[in-house]
């Protein structure tokens, strides 16, 4: 199980990622909002430490789906879904920054 300070899935899942993809997600997550017209409610309620995921407004929990490789199960399942999903998209990331690259080769 993944541990960090935040309650919030979403806020826990940006901060385990490698800060620049982390960066490029949260600019392109809030472009998106604003494209649709849901900015205030990704600002003011969804990124909010004690937001409830399975109160987002379904096409915010869209674009989040899209841009971070999250299932809807990250939205309305239990907090033990959500936590493998976070380990999921990380370990992914990590995979392909150190892996892919060579710089870092799994023990066999």
């Amino acid at each position: 199980m993944i541990v960090t300070q935040d309650k919030n899935p979403l806020a826990r899942l940006m901060a385990l990622l490698p800060m620049q993809v982390a960066r490029e997600k949260r600019r392109a997550i809030e472009a998106d909002m604003v494209a649709i017209g849901k900015y205030e409610h990704y600002r003011q309620r969804v990124i909010r430490r004690d937001w409830k995921m399975g109160s987002t407004q379904v096409d915010c929990a869209a674009v989040i789906m899209r841009h971070l490789g999250v299932t809807l199960e990250f939205f309305t399942g239990t907090d033990e879904q959500r936590e493998e999903q976070i380990e999921t998209v990380t370990k992914a990331y990590y995979q392909q920054a150190f892996v892919g690259e060579g710089v870092f080769q799994p023990i066999p």
